[in-house]
């Protein structure tokens, strides 16, 4: 005759709401006065009346009062005539039994909530059972011990019926109900849009990747997107780089979680001892959906996007032919220039501000230094005179998105292949931060060119619009110590105009 084991505390009594008090547990009256799990004792007494099933309460003890308060109990409780074992405690319910039985088989069921009786148990020969009540209901003592589950809130028709069918005196009829791909998916759709929380979207689930750990792009990573020929590609290829891993990760875990709900419901969707379901419609229709991929993981991609970054827009109106030295006006080492070169970008950025290129060298060759110069072209010599080298790039400090960025960096390629015309413009605000720098050696001016208008940048004149220390071996940064308030958020616009002949 099989023979099922019932342990008392947790299990038929609500141990934990006084065992808050360990001291008050060596006291009389302490298990006398426990509250019980009503379902659960109700499931016993269905049991009782069966003639194929001898049952026992199991319990651990510790002196005699805990020992007659317990039996005291368990009559008051179920009924005199259930029999009730006591071991001692510390001593393993596996080794009591088998000492006092003469040993152990899978004709042994135990009930119990705690996972370590339950695997001592099987270890010696039975069956067990976990009870999941409110306290041991995650981890190591709860949902994720493999082997069959009660659970305290089902109702003692469905506790006792379960129990019977893993003892194997019942047939379970639920495996062979038809289940509906309707019924399945409404159930599907509960647990996952309540107990997991995801979204749903139209035949999707969905949910976001916590981008949390790494909340800005680091400098490396922009490196690597704005030095490739595609750097919009090249930003969508490192963020599955990065979190494909960490998607496989979430959807496994889904996968698991959404069958431990399911089976949490009981009826078609019981499990079996190794988690599958034991309906086979609802097995089936289970691995359908796993392999469907309607699970979708949303990665940070716009939060990255949408991110401001600090860019240098670098100038080219011919200054590289000469290594950008044609903004050279005044004597340094190796270099000692007698005019103005016709293509430096200074003369292109005097220009744009009202002076022509005779205006502007007479007013750079009569320069005379002074304190808090105002104004473009007092501002511009003195930026010339505090250069360190001959080499300079004009170079303004724009704060913009991510997104823009990358959108500048495609506009800037398909000037480059001809595919957009040359009079497509970058518009930025007179309050920009500009200055003659050195990115190669790590040197610059005072960045204090006063801006009299709006500036309207061809794009075939920007020689490089990347984050700052993408170019050269020293950032802006770096050499200046500038926090990110030097990078001002005055772009305008883009005027791009697409080549459609």
């Amino acid at each position: 005759m099989k023979r099922l084991f019932i342990d008392m505390d947790g299990t038929l009594a609500r141990f934990y709401d006084q065992a808050k008090c360990v001291e008050k547990m060596m006291e009389p009256g302490f298990f006398l006065n426990l509250q019980p799990y009503e379902a659960t004792v109700n499931a016993v007494k269905l049991l009782c009346a069966r003639d194929d099933l001898r049952l026992f309460v199991l319990s651990t003890v510790d002196g005699d009062a805990a020992r007659n308060d317990k039996r005291i109990w368990i009559a008051e409780k179920i009924g005199p005539e259930l029999p009730c074992l006591f071991c001692a405690s510390g001593q393993s319910k596996a080794d009591y039994v088998r000492d006092s039985f003469g040993g152990l088989t899978e004709d042994d069921y135990l009930l119990d909530d705690y996972s370590r009786n339950l695997v001592e148990w099987e270890s010696a020969g039975g069956r067990g059972i976990k009870f999941v009540n409110e306290l041991n209901c995650r981890g190591w003592n709860g949902l994720n011990y493999g082997g069959r589950r009660i659970f305290y809130d089902q109702s003692p028709e469905e506790m006792a019926r379960a129990l019977l069918i893993e003892a194997c005196l019942i047939q379970d009829d639920r495996k062979n109900a038809p289940v509906s791909e309707a019924v399945f998916l409404r159930a599907v759709d509960e647990i996952m849009t309540g107990k997991l929380g995801w979204s749903r979207n139209e035949s999707e689930w969905q949910t976001d990747l916590d981008y949390s750990c790494r909340d800005a792009l680091p400098l490396k990573a922009l490196k690597e997107i704005f030095d490739s020929e595609d750097p919009y590609t090249r930003f969508f290829e490192l963020m599955d780089e990065w979190y494909c891993e960490e998607e496989a990760e979430i959807r496994d875990k889904l996968l698991s979680d959404l069958r431990q709900g399911l089976s949490e419901l009981g009826g078609a969707f019981s499990a079996r001892r190794d988690g599958r379901f034991l309906n086979e419609d609802a097995e089936n229709l289970f691995q359908r959906l796993a392999d469907s991929g309607t699970f979708l993981v949303n990665y940070p991609f716009e939060h990255y996007l949408d991110r401001k970054i600090k860019v240098d827009i670098m100038i080219d109106t011919g200054d590289s032919k000469s290594a950008f030295t044609d903004n050279t006006v005044y004597p340094h080492w190796g270099c000692n220039p007698e005019s103005l070169c016709h293509r430096a970008s200074i003369v292109w950025l005097s220009r744009t501000q009202g002076y022509g290129k005779k205006k502007l060298e007479r007013s750079l060759f009569s320069y005379r230094d002074a304190l808090d110069k105002q104004g473009f072209l007092p501002t511009l010599g003195q930026e010339l005179v505090n250069m360190p080298s001959n080499v300079s790039v004009l170079t303004f400090l724009v704060e913009m998105t991510l997104r823009q960025a990358l959108e500048l960096a495609d506009a800037l390629r398909e000037v480059r292949n001809w595919n957009l015309l040359s009079n497509s413009t970058l518009e930025i605000s007179k309050e920009t931060m500009c200055g003659l720098y050195d990115p190669w050696d790590g040197g610059g001016s005072l960045f204090e060119i006063e801006l009299k208008k709006d500036l309207y940048i061809p794009l075939k004149f920007i020689w490089a619009a990347k984050p700052d220390g993408c170019v050269g071996r020293y950032s802006v940064t770096e050499c200046y110590g500038m926090n990110s308030a030097a990078w001002r958020d005055t772009l305008l616009r883009m005027n791009i105009k697409e080549d459609v002949a």
